[in-house]
């Protein structure tokens, strides 16, 4: 019996409300499913009990930095693709995320069709 079709999971963690609700509107009419968190502790809570495909998260938040997320995540579930989008990018964080597997990122403002192609093709390598 085939298995019934699952939507892609992806989890957007950025501390500005503005930024999170522009991400869902564009990621659901893109029809995947779509979790933010403003907080990213929320966000390692609800990682470890639920699916996610793929998370998309800022560097500059006030409860934990983006690097600590992506550490957590990557050593939980290290197969799952990171997308870093922040406007403090630079070679620092470059390197210090790339540790962890991060190859993607978009500086803010970003370009919303660019980062769905860029989904897109993330998603499709986890899946193969």
């Amino acid at each position: 019996m085939p298995m019934p079709y699952s939507k892609p999971v992806i989890m957007v963690v950025d501390d500005d409300p503005d930024v999170c609700a522009l991400l869902k509107h564009s990621l659901v009419n893109h029809k995947w499913e779509v979790s933010v968190f403003e907080n990213p502790q929320a966000a390692l809570e609800y990682g470890k009990n639920n699916r996610i495909d793929l998370v998309i998260t800022d560097i500059n938040m006030p409860q934990m930095t983006g690097q600590e997320l992506i550490r957590e995540i990557k050593s939980a579930k290290p197969e799952i693709p990171v997308i870093v989008m922040s406007s403090a990018i630079n070679p620092y964080i470059m390197e210090e995320t790339a540790l962890h597997g991060v190859v993607d990122y978009f500086r803010k403002p970003f370009d919303l069709t660019a980062l769905k192609n860029r989904i897109m093709a993330k998603l499709s390598l986890a899946s193969e």
